[in-house]
């Protein structure tokens, strides 16, 4: 399959389905919440995958575009996922431009603490909006849980999207850099 048509730009069907399965992720994490999926972090994985593969601007759009969404959906504070999920963007598309050769392992370890940071970013955000934050024995709980699974489960989506042709074809040259 090629991700690009035959002018050499993106197909728009690839470009309508990378785009459906972006702004699906967090509808489909609040599905899988309450099965065994529940501590998989799809909209970071998606957050993730636009920051590695179109920079920066991208990641802090997508982060932020699927952050407003998740904050709309959850009782906490507005706008936390939203400063999470852009944190995660910047980070993700930094992270792109300065590494070539990537593996499902090193997806794998970013994707970890990536979800890490995330999660503790948004936990100190907390007290700040006037809401009580959480233990941290809880925090430390449920990153127990969440950190292995949406690391493993993000790096194979990572990788099944590369193969189906959702990134850039060349991942060498970086016009965002």
């Amino acid at each position: 399959m090629r991700p690009c048509g035959p002018s050499g730009r993106p197909s728009p069907v690839r470009t309508t389905l990378g785009l459906l399965l972006l702004f699906l992720a967090v509808p489909l994490q609040a599905a899988l919440a309450g099965g065994p999926a529940g501590g998989v972090d799809l909209s970071l994985v998606a957050t993730y995958f636009c920051g590695l593969y179109y920079g920066k601007g991208a990641g802090v759009g997508s982060g932020a575009a699927l952050g407003l969404f998740l904050d709309g959906c959850t009782l906490g504070p507005p706008g936390q996922h939203l400063v999470g999920r852009s944190l995660a963007g910047y980070l993700a598309g930094a992270f792109g431009e300065r590494v070539v050769q990537r593996g499902p392992l090193l997806h794998a370890v970013a994707l970890a603490l990536l979800t890490a940071a995330v999660h503790l970013a948004e936990w100190t955000l907390l007290p700040v909006a006037g809401a009580v934050a959480p233990p941290a024995a809880e925090l430390l709980g449920r990153l127990a849980l969440e950190v292995p699974l949406t690391a493993a489960a993000g790096a194979v989506l990572v990788v099944a999207a590369e193969r189906v042709g959702l990134g850039p074809r060349d991942t060498t040259y970086y016009p965002h850099r």
